[in-house]
């Protein structure tokens, strides 16, 4: 498996694997221009993740993680691993100096702690507001 940067193009594949869990799929406009995808050894593309990075204070946030619907468990984990550790060697790059996940799925909940993520607010929820 292997990394590469997300392209605007991807956008209608994830949105389909966002479906795909019987999600909304996020609006274009919420995603920062820095995601990393997930390739399998069949060339197909199998996971992506966003990069939130903030210049004023070291903190990088990994958010909207998804993956292809019918890929397999152990796919899905290496690709995810794989994913993180493209996303670190970024955010090294950057000069963040920590790195945030955000989830709701328990799932997630636990992968993040199984890679050294520390909880920081549990049950917490994620707003948006529309600023004009």
């Amino acid at each position: 498996m292997i990394t590469r940067l997300y392209e605007p193009k991807d956008y209608a594949e994830v949105s389909a694997w966002w479906e795909g869990h019987g999600r909304e799929p996020v609006p274009v406009v919420l995603l920062p221009e820095c995601a990393v995808v997930t390739i399998d050894d069949e060339g197909n593309d199998i996971a992506c993740v966003w990069l939130y990075q903030d210049n004023t204070c070291g903190v990088a946030w990994m958010a909207w993680q998804v993956t292809r619907p019918n890929a397999s468990a152990f796919a899905v984990a290496r690709a995810l691993k794989i994913q993180l550790g493209a996303i670190e060697a970024i955010s090294k790059e950057q000069n963040h100096r920590y790195l945030n996940g955000i989830t709701e799925l328990r799932s997630l909940k636990k992968w993040f702690s199984q890679r050294g993520f520390i909880t920081s607010c549990e049950g917490a929820s994620t707003f948006v507001k529309v600023l004009n």
